[in-house]
């Protein structure tokens, strides 16, 4: 058989790249060599190296033994081959010194064909596996990073080889992180990558991202990039971008990035990417903080013997936490349906403004749920962001739906809503004549925000431009900070949708605390506070913290009479 095989096929040559000597090998079949058996894997506790074990192949024949012509083995780790053992005494091996990360191993035998009738050749069989071992440590919040030391070493950082470097002179103060433009590098994509870092066991409050930035570009080309990314569920997600259309200054950024990090194991960096690097000088990153933030009352201010009452008068404000919700324009049924005059392709989308988003701030855009009508049209989801939905953010073909329900559909990954850019969501549709597959509600739309629609994919419209249409398209996302689903989940709900579950809020906050000259006082669930003063008061300075189910604030701004 093995010969027959050998006359219908030219051998394959498998040149196997190693760190120690793994053997080059011509594989003829690898389905008639026999594989290693029993083949595992574990980390024992408190180590940094996998153990992982095996039993020398059999031979298939009474009373068992060896296979004719076996070797030894080679092993992979994440597809790369790391090493070559001879059979005896080979049957465990110790992958040392691993670093933070997620490793598959195969194993496979590797045998001398002399026995088969090709001498000076060798086999490799079929490989065992996989043994998925995941070694992921992580460091817990804050991280704070100045470069101070003069070295990515110090706070674990990965650095692509390449152009980043510490800069010894540039800073915020100095020194500073630099992508510098020599040795010049064309489509290039280099990464500076933080360890992993932990946002679970977190309940109340937020994760926030902070660093410096500053650009110096020798051509304003348009076509080199620095991007900010966080690692979610495999994904890397974008939540800033910079382009060299003109140099800048310092200025500092602070992003929300709780539907990223909450309750989640995860990394971040900071990846500059592009044409040509000869087009800028260099980007500098600096003063990076990631920690967890309870928001503080603000706007606080007080006001002593108001009306010629002896007391004092303390107000403020804050922010009240909206988790996760639905994001919509549309009354929740269906009313209508759209579709175009001798069929064709058009992209229907709910618009939300910047202004509209800031209570959403560190959240992703998770679900889209939309109402198909009929079975022939062609529905690609898709999410834009920026304005006039410059930039595609998301898009995906939808194999299959169900007509004349809700459908909602999980987004893989999600997207990242960004401070200040709009978002927009929806589809494109492709339909033959006489159908009309897009669903709207009964109206009166919400002109420019529930009924856009795009017959290029360039210009936009609202729906009432281009017809006597006045509705919403029946399009609703969901909202998470936390972003928990998987992919693939495609599900079907009723036709109308309770109202209980479209924009509800919720609140994390328990109560205010007090404080007069750094001593708290009391604590109050309401936005004011009234202290009496006793007679001839002397000065006096007030704080008030909100406080969490797990954590309160920093102090608001201190105010004094």
């Amino acid at each position: 058989m093995i010969n027959q095989l050998a006359k219908s096929r030219s051998l394959l040559l498998v040149l196997v790249i190693a760190l120690t000597s793994v053997i080059a090998t011509q594989g003829i079949e690898a389905q008639v060599l026999y594989p290693p058996l029993n083949f595992q894997g574990s980390i024992p506790p408190g180590t940094d190296y996998a153990h992982l074990t095996w039993d020398h192949p059999d031979n298939g024949a009474p009373g068992g033994g060896l296979p004719d012509g076996i070797m030894g083995y080679n092993l992979y780790r994440n597809d790369t081959a790391i090493a070559f053992f001879i059979v005896f005494p080979a049957n465990e091996y110790f992958d040392l010194n691993l670093p933070s990360g997620v490793y598959t191993y195969y194993l496979s035998a590797v045998y001398d064909l002399s026995a088969y009738g090709f001498p000076g050749e060798t086999g490799e069989s079929m490989k065992q596996g996989p043994v998925q071992l995941d070694f992921t440590y992580w460091y817990y919040l804050p991280l704070v990073e100045e470069f101070n030391t003069g070295s990515f070493e110090t706070n674990e950082w990965t650095v692509d080889p390449g152009n980043w470097r510490i800069s010894g002179s540039s800073g915020n103060d100095a020194p500073s992180a630099e992508f510098y433009h020599s040795p010049v590098v064309t489509y290039y994509s280099q990464a500076l990558t933080s360890h992993f870092i932990s946002g679970n066991d977190i309940i109340d409050g937020g994760i926030v991202c902070d660093f410096d930035i500053k650009l110096n570009t020798t051509y304003n080309t348009g076509t080199e990039f620095l991007v900010v990314e966080v690692l979610k569920d495999g994904y890397w997600i974008k939540i800033a971008e910079y382009c060299n259309t003109a140099s800048f200054d310092w200025k500092n950024e602070s992003i929300i990035i709780n539907s990223l990090a909450l309750g989640s194991i995860f990394q971040f960096r900071f990846r500059a990417y592009g044409t040509n690097s000869v087009n800028i000088d260099n980007w500098l990153v600096d003063n990076i903080q990631v920690y967890r933030e309870c928001k503080p009352p603000y706007n606080f201010n007080i006001w002593a013997n108001p009306n010629n009452v002896p007391k004092v008068w303390l107000r403020w404000q804050h922010t009240i936490t909206y988790d996760n919700q639905w994001l919509h324009w549309d009354d929740g049924m269906n009313h209508n349906a759209v579709g175009l005059n001798g069929g064709g392709t058009f992209s229907a989308a709910s618009r939300f403004p910047v202004h509209l988003l800031k209570d959403h701030a560190g959240s992703s855009l998770t679900k889209i749920r939309f109402f198909p009508v009929g079975t022939e049209g062609i529905f690609t989801l898709k999410v834009w962001r920026g304005e006039n939905a410059s930039e595609l953010a998301y898009s995906q073909l939808l194999d299959s739906y169900t007509p004349n329900m809700w459908n909602e559909v999980v987004l893989e990954p999600p997207v990242f809503i960004l401070p200040d850019q709009e978002l927009w969501f929806g589809y494109t549709l492709i339909h033959n004549d006489n159908l009309y597959p897009a669903g709207v509600d009964k109206g009166p739309a919400d002109r420019r925000f529930g009924d856009m629609i795009s017959l290029d994919g360039v210009v936009w419209e609202t729906l009432n431009d281009i017809s006597d249409i006045d509705g919403n398209w029946n399009l609703q996302g969901f909202i998470e900070n936390e972003y928990t689903a998987k992919s693939g989940q495609l599900s079907l709900l009723q036709h109308s949708l309770s109202e209980e579950n479209l924009n509800k809020p919720e609140r994390n906050l328990r109560f205010f605390n007090i404080y007069r000259d750094d001593i708290l006082i009391d604590s109050t669930e309401l936005l004011e506070y009234f202290d009496p003063l006793p007679p001839s008061s002397p000065s006096r300075c007030y704080t008030v913290t909100a406080v969490y189910s797990d954590c309160e604030s920093p102090s608001s701004e201190e105010d004094c009479y």
